[in-house]
């Protein structure tokens, strides 16, 4: 578990020290880091998929991140079971939304049909 070195430092501080060590970890050992991150309560009220600036104390997030992607559904895609991967940032390729079938009782997120999806 990574933590901010200096507990004393406002959170956009520490949340930027902790993506910052991620990256490098990612470096160090050649391999993918994943890592979540809380958005914003006021992502919830607009209706479509959050962006960048909805990651809470996101400017270290913003900065660092290779790849960004967040989640949304509506209602009328609740119904369906569907849901929408939103790629808001990638270094490395496009942007875009992936539609994804969901299983909410057992939160499973599935390719829809067998068709592979570029942005």
């Amino acid at each position: 578990l990574l933590r901010s070195s200096n507990p004393k430092h406002q959170t956009t501080e520490k949340v930027t020290e902790v993506v910052q060590s991620l990256k490098q970890l990612a470096r160090e050992i050649d391999i993918p880091v994943v890592a979540l991150a809380q958005l914003r309560r006021e992502a919830d009220d607009i209706g479509r998929p959050a962006g960048m600036s909805y990651f809470a104390d996101a400017s270290g997030i913003e900065k660092d991140a290779n790849f960004a992607a967040t989640l949304y559904a509506d209602e009328a895609m609740e119904q369906t079971n569907q849901m929408l991967i939103h790629v808001c940032k990638n270094r490395d390729g496009p942007k875009g939304d992936i539609p994804v079938n969901y299983r909410r009782d057992i939160y499973k997120i599935t390719n829809m049909g067998s068709q592979s999806y570029e942005l």
